[in-house]
């Protein structure tokens, strides 16, 4: 297992899962800011919506500021993942093939 360090300029992403309180009267403005987010309502229930959005921190917690006056029931997120920008990737800059150990998650 290697860690790397990225530089500032590194895509960044983040996903969330947000179960929202969404009765029939209050469902369009709630997909509303789920369009303005490319957000995507994957469950809707009679009185609630799943939401998965990803994307920068800073996006997702503008999002949830959005969303909490409905009331969230529900919210998982992941943490950070990033990758460097352009052609190169980690194992071209820090890897050495006789080091790399192979990690399988269950």
């Amino acid at each position: 297992l290697k860690i790397v360090e990225l530089d500032p300029t590194a895509v960044r992403r983040e996903l969330i899962l947000v179960k929202v309180r969404a009765e029939p009267d209050q469902r369009g403005a709630v997909l509303e800011v789920v369009q303005l987010f490319r957000a995507k309502a994957v469950d809707v229930a009679a009185d609630a919506i799943t939401i998965e959005a990803t994307g920068s921190p800073d996006k997702l917690d503008a999002l949830l500021r959005l969303l909490e006056p409905f009331g969230i029931r529900e919210l998982v997120q992941s943490g950070v993942v990033a990758i460097g920008r352009g052609s190169r990737s980690i194992t071209d800059r820090t890897l050495r093939p006789e080091r790399q150990k192979t990690i399988r998650v269950v």
